[in-house]
């Protein structure tokens, strides 16, 4: 029972001891007039290009009635019919062209 008092005793003053220590960083930083420095989110690493200019590229390389069934990441994936058939297309949107068709 003593060893669970001590451990529950540590713990807390392990987080308290933490809070202080940021509470003091944030006033130091005011009073240096220091702004606190922020990460930017990072994004992704390439420019894509829109799901419509993507569906363009792919209508304008000889498919009809293409429509879109995954247009996030870096390859969007499209249905779409040449001849008589339908095909499912792969665009790198990170290239900008096609990267696989399959029927």
């Amino acid at each position: 029972m003593f060893k669970g008092l001590v451990v529950g005793f540590c713990a807390i003053l392990g987080l308290v001891s933490i809070d202080v220590v940021s509470s003091v960083q944030n006033r130091l930083n005011k009073v240096f007039g220091v702004e606190p420095m922020v990460q930017a989110a990072s994004g992704p690493a390439f420019s894509a290009t829109s799901c419509e200019e993507a569906t363009d590229f792919v209508s304008g390389a000889g498919f009809q009635h293409v429509f879109a069934t995954k247009c996030s990441g870096a390859q969007y994936r499209f249905n779409g019919f040449r001849g008589g058939n339908e095909y499912t297309i792969v665009f790198n949107a990170q290239s900008k062209g096609l990267a696989a068709i399959s029927r």
